[in-house]
């Protein structure tokens, strides 16, 4: 398989564009999505959700940095603990104290 260079200066500014945002991921179903979604917004009243192009983050209201973010090839992007953000998924009740984004 053969990238162009255009294909690569877009990819790399991609990448630099979030290093300092996030720092791990998880490919994450649709469905599954929506219930992560449904108890984000619990954690806190001021926790917001919004949709930028094909793109969907997670924020505080009043902040300019996501704390997540899920992309186009349903990946979930994020920069603490994986248990913490997948445990929003089955797990609300055991992850919702002291959790970062609550």
């Amino acid at each position: 398989m053969k990238i162009t260079k255009s294909q690569l200066r877009e990819m790399i500014k991609e990448v630099i564009q979030e290093a300092g945002m996030f720092t791990d991921y998880h490919q994450l179903n649709r469905a599954y999505m929506d219930k992560f979604i449904k108890n984000y917004k619990k954690l806190n009243s001021k926790n917001l959700v919004k949709k930028k192009g094909g793109d969907v983050y997670g924020f505080r209201k009043g902040e300019r940095e996501a704390h997540w973010k899920y992309d186009d090839n349903f990946r979930l992007n994020y920069d603490i603990d994986k248990a913490k953000v997948l445990g929003l998924i089955n797990f609300y009740s055991r992850v919702k104290q002291n959790h970062p984004w609550g």
